[in-house]
């Protein structure tokens, strides 16, 4: 950042004037006692001390005699000194390197980590030279400070790109990023991410993923790690850790991974806590408009009536009435005060069909809640480790919709079957491992849950006792009795009368599911031949209605 703000004196008079006394003067006061208060203008005009100004100066005249960058060695001889006299001047040099007043490129034949600061190359930094024949003032100081997020991101991502191009080292690149958040360090990501006590490196990485997610989205985890580390064998043991999930910021949530089918490789990403703690309040733009494709408005749920025996319907109000808003709220802070978990977690179980996904539903729309809807099938990956990172996804999704509802929405596990059944031993195939690790996770974070889960089986004696004791509400879906069955069947078929609706409750033993596959026979068998199907043909779409019955009237078998 450059200002047009001039000098009251002329800077490269005055460093040439102290340069032609500098050269073979050994630093001595007797060379340099007609030169001391031009000096000490320029030491305030570089904001060092006196002897650093002679560095830069001797620096500055070197460097423009050798035409490129000059190391100790050539600036002792300038000044007519022995090289162990300059190395007394080694944290003079340091500090005029931490300023960014002189730059320094690694001696091509040093490969260590650590620069050697000795036989380092040194020159005057471009933005420095710029100033000085400009005769501006200096604005190096300060180009650091009041950084928002992005643009400190940004600065990390320009040293990245320096260690890629091998101005820097790995080594180097940690100390410069470190400086670069000490003079940010009120910047709010920064200081969360100390707080966690991430180490540099990891530090370093989150910062790369920032840049990158305003750039377009994923980073690439290969290209970004060979990227940052000049050592191949620290890379590899960097992308070992995160593939595996076992960096520490996946257990805070800040990042996430995802599998390149085309290029095989794997990107990285920053999961919503991630985004929100980088762009705070206009995290909005990047994960609050997303619309879900499985996030279902009451609005958009369709009013249906539900036929019960009364004990049942008295149950599923009981639930229903707890998770009004204004009662659930009471319940979370009841709760809270007596130290036990906020969520309220449902399961209702039983025979297909009859009636537990709509339950649901019903219970979503009359209490407001908008509802999560899970497909448990998409949480199934062919890779190893993914399905139980697709299981975190689903809740990191919950908790951000929790956020940004008024009123907190419901968490559906459709069907659960596959992961609330019992678990399976430690010793069985990959495939049980995983299922038992989805298992894990659900249950960790059903133990912190804040809001309501709501699952859906047809196991009536495989729940896993680890997950009965977690669920408050538990619903018993039976089949439903001659009764229940023949208001169902009025209520779906009005035009029937009353025996011939009675005649269809008693002689078929159907779920509520069941019959509302008759009635859409009915319907469909209408509008093609434009007559009402008569009592007969309904019975007939009863009769063929049970695959299994026909199985029994028709063996194969020798």
């Amino acid at each position: 950042m450059k200002t047009t703000e001039k000098v009251n004196f002329n800077v490269i008079d005055t460093i040439t004037k102290i340069a032609k006394k500098l050269k073979d003067s050994c630093l001595l006061q007797i060379f340099l006692s007609d030169v001391e208060a031009d000096n000490a203008t320029l030491a305030s005009y570089f904001n060092v001390t006196e002897r650093q100004s002679l560095i830069l100066i001797s620096i500055y005249a070197t460097q423009n005699h050798r035409n490129g960058e000059v190391d100790m060695k050539n600036i002792a001889r300038f000044l007519g000194l022995e090289f162990f006299d300059i190395l007394a001047m080694k944290p003079d040099f340091e500090l005029l390197l931490k300023q960014k007043l002189v730059v320094m490129d690694r001696d091509r034949f040093n490969k260590s980590k650590k620069v050697n600061i000795s036989r380092a190359n040194f020159m005057i930094n471009d933005d420095v030279i710029d100033s000085i024949y400009e005769n501006e003032v200096i604005t190096l100081f300060t180009e650091n400070l009041k950084l928002d997020n992005c643009q400190f991101a940004k600065k990390v991502s320009d040293l990245i790109e320096e260690r890629m191009d091998e101005k820097i080292d790995t080594y180097e690149m940690f100390e410069m990023v470190e400086e670069l958040e000490n003079t940010n360090e009120t910047i709010e990501m920064v200081k969360a991410l100390k707080n966690y006590n991430l180490g540099i490196e990891n530090r370093t990485l989150y910062y790369e993923i920032c840049d990158d997610l305003i750039l377009g989205g994923w980073s690439a985890l290969n290209k970004t790690l060979t990227d940052i580390y000049d050592n191949p064998l620290t890379r590899f043991r960097k992308a070992r850790e995160i593939m595996e999930g076992k960096n520490p910021m996946f257990e805070l949530e800040l990042i996430k991974t995802k599998e390149d089918a085309f290029f095989g490789d794997t990107r990285v990403g920053l999961n919503d806590k991630g985004i929100e703690l980088f762009l705070q309040e206009d995290a909005m733009l990047f994960i609050g408009n997303k619309k879900n494709k499985n996030c279902i408005v009451p609005e958009d749920i369709k009013d249906k009536v539900l036929f019960f025996e009364d004990k049942f319907m008295c149950e599923v109000e009981f639930v229903k009435n707890s998770l009004c808003n204004d009662k659930f709220q009471e319940l979370q802070v009841r709760l809270n005060e007596h130290s036990l978990s906020k969520g309220v977690a449902c399961i209702f179980y039983g025979a297909p069909g009859t009636g537990k996904t709509e339950t649901a539903f019903q219970i979503a729309k009359a209490t407001g809640r908008a509802l999560l809807h899970v497909d448990i099938s998409q949480t199934k990956s062919m890779w190893f480790g993914e399905s139980e990172k697709k299981i975190k996804e689903i809740f990191d999704q919950y908790r951000h919709l929790c956020k940004a509802s008024k009123v907190k929405p419901i968490l559906l596990f459709n069907e659960a079957d596959a992961v609330f059944g019992k678990r399976k031993d430690t010793g069985a195939s990959t495939v049980a491992q995983t299922e038992n690790a989805i298992q894990n996770i659900i249950l960790e974070e059903m133990e912190k849950l804040d809001g309501i889960l709501m699952a859906t089986t047809n196991l009536t004696d495989n729940l896993d006792a680890a997950f009965e004791r977690r669920f408050l509400f538990k619903l018993k879906f039976e089949q439903p009795s001659a009764s229940v069955k023949k208001q169902i069947w009025k209520n779906k078929l009005e035009w029937m009368d009353e025996e011939a609706v009675g005649e269809l409750a008693d002689k078929f033993n159907f779920s509520g599911g069941e019959i509302d596959n008759i009635v859409r026979k009915t319907i469909t068998e209408e509008i093609l031949t434009g007559i009402r199907p008569s009592n007969e043909r309904i019975k007939t779409f009863c009769e063929t209605e049970k695959i299994s019955s026909k199985m029994n009237r028709c063996k194969v078998g020798f």
